[in-house]
């Protein structure tokens, strides 16, 4: 491979990891809401969180307080 295929690869991941990080799992820092991907707000902890007014607009494992999905909590 040539350099310039290799950096241009390398380039398009080192963009993408934003977007990745976003889209799975782990927990985004935030400071405003358009810090985050789309479709969440920044909450008062300071990560990005899906907003919601019951558990219905939740994923299976989350809650919702005071207007943000938030994890169940396990004692």
């Amino acid at each position: 491979m040539t350099r310039l295929v290799r950096g241009s690869i390398l380039g398009l991941a080192l963009l993408m990891t934003p977007f990745l990080a976003a889209s799975s799992c782990s927990q985004v820092r935030c400071r405003f809401s358009s810090d985050c991907p789309s479709k969440k707000i920044c909450g008062k902890r300071g990560y990005c969180v899906d907003q919601c007014k019951t558990k219905d607009d939740c994923h299976q494992e989350q809650i919702c307080i005071e207007g943000e999905c938030r994890p169940m909590q396990q004692d």
